[in-house]
């Protein structure tokens, strides 16, 4: 999330910040801006007096350490009167412009098997832009991303974690439920039109099933599960074989897409209490 819009002067001068400033090796010149990191929020200062607030509310509400664990409506409306009586941040003032919803789930396989069974969202293919020690896919459109990825791999976790995420890079969408400044997050309604984002988009990304009987993979199975091959087709061929598809899967497979959907409901419910 970026925030833009705060008292430059009160944060500049803050105790629990240490503004550090950067320069080019070659040059030796100063990069135009400084920046302070406190408890995995980013705080980035401009030379034309312009304050960056970027980073995790919920890495922020568990101390800087992981953001792993479950989020819920509540720990929202608390970290953010913390963050706006630490920082003196008007909330009603803090413009977003960038924005990341999602949920942590418990996959009914393991979240690697789920990832490795992605194929696209929409007919964009989702790719593999797993870091070191983590495994991330995603599908990149023009004004969002949605990514899926192993969160129990990517903090040691003893139990599966699997996270399902909208990353909005141009603010339309969301300004157009009304989230426009920190406080519109301390609304439930607006959650409850993310939530459905949420849902919306899983249920646009393909993900291959395989039949409950190993030995039944025919020529027609290893082309759908080729997401190069639903990429190809336009639009009118593309749903006529989704069609084909969901039918093969209702009939044929355990169908984890559905189960996925169904916690992810689950967890909805949990989190918007």
């Amino acid at each position: 999330m970026n925030i833009w819009g705060c008292d430059v002067t009160y944060i500049e001068e803050h105790p629990l910040l240490n503004f550090v400033g950067s320069y080019y090796c070659k040059t030796a010149e100063s990069i135009p801006r400084k920046k302070a990191h406190y408890k995995g929020i980013d705080f980035i200062l401009f030379d034309n007096g312009l304050l960056r607030i970027q980073g995790s509310i919920h890495k922020f509400f568990n101390e800087g350490k992981h953001n792993y664990n479950d989020f819920t409506f509540s720990m929202i409306q608390q970290v953010l009167r913390k963050l706006a009586n630490t920082f003196h941040i008007n909330l009603d003032k803090a413009i977003i412009s960038n924005f990341e919803t999602g949920v942590n789930i418990r996959p009914p396989k393991a979240s690697k098997d789920v990832l490795d069974s992605l194929l696209c969202h929409k007919n964009t293919s989702f790719k593999d832009v797993s870091r070191i020690g983590g495994y991330i896919k995603q599908a990149e459109h023009s004004q969002y991303i949605v990514k899926v990825y192993d969160k129990g791999l990517q903090y040691g976790l003893n139990s599966p974690n699997m996270r399902i995420e909208l990353k909005f890079t141009r603010m339309a969408r969301i300004n157009k439920i009304g989230i426009k400044c920190l406080s519109d997050l301390l609304d439930l309604n607006k959650y409850q039109r993310l939530k459905d984002m949420v849902l919306e988009e899983w249920q646009n990304c393909l993900l291959f099933e395989s039949p409950e009987n190993s030995f039944t993979m025919t020529k027609k199975l290893y082309q759908w599960k080729d997401g190069k091959y639903w990429t190809s087709l336009t639009k009118q061929e593309r749903y006529r074989q989704r069609l084909a598809y969901n039918k093969y899967v209702d009939s044929s497979t355990k169908n984890y897409h559905a189960k996925i959907k169904e916690i992810t409901v689950e967890k909805f419910k949990a989190l918007l209490r």
